[in-house]
């Protein structure tokens, strides 16, 4: 909201507290209604001052009772379009309100995927560490280094293990 300064956001990941430090719908609209209506005193207030200064005089009403009327009309015009924004702002924090729920549920898929991924990863290294420790095993045991050495002798007669 312009004049709020509080409430503005430089980040995504500030909007929830944002809303959450906003206020309700109706203290909002209230918020606006009192800025709506103190702007339009001051411009009202400015025009009253302008009309004199410009040498014309301000046609006076009949009665109080017209001017009442006046009053009671302008203030029924102004009523109706701010309702009508009210409508206009709870629209559209209702549909923030459901995006917001629908990211949260999207966020929340993702976690849980991104921690099915992390177990996964988690068990491959043991099954890594497994295969390592069996490997140093078996090079480490007697038959693989006999093997070995019964490799290096049989090379030269074509029959122990090629390498590269």
């Amino acid at each position: 909201m312009l004049g709020a300064p509080e409430r503005l956001v430089r980040d995504a990941a500030e909007v929830p507290k944002a809303f959450e430090n906003a206020g309700s719908v109706a203290e909002r609209v209230r918020e606006l209604q009192e800025r709506v209506d103190a702007h339009f005193n001051r411009l009202a207030g400015l025009a009253g001052k302008a009309v004199p200064r410009r040498g014309r005089s301000t046609p006076a009403p009949e009665s109080h009772i017209e001017e009442d009327d006046l009053l009671r009309t302008a203030h029924h015009a102004l009523a109706a379009r701010l309702a009508e924004q009210q409508h206009v702002f709870a629209d559209r924090l209702t549909e923030l309100q459901h995006v917001i729920e629908e990211e949260r549920a999207r966020l929340a898929e993702r976690e849980e995927i991104l921690a099915k991924i992390r177990e996964e990863i988690a068990w491959l290294r043991g099954v890594i560490s497994e295969r390592e420790t069996e490997l140093q095993r078996i090079r480490t045991s007697r038959s693989y280094r006999l093997a070995s050495k019964l490799g290096v002798l049989l090379r030269p007669f074509g029959r122990g293990p090629r390498r590269g």
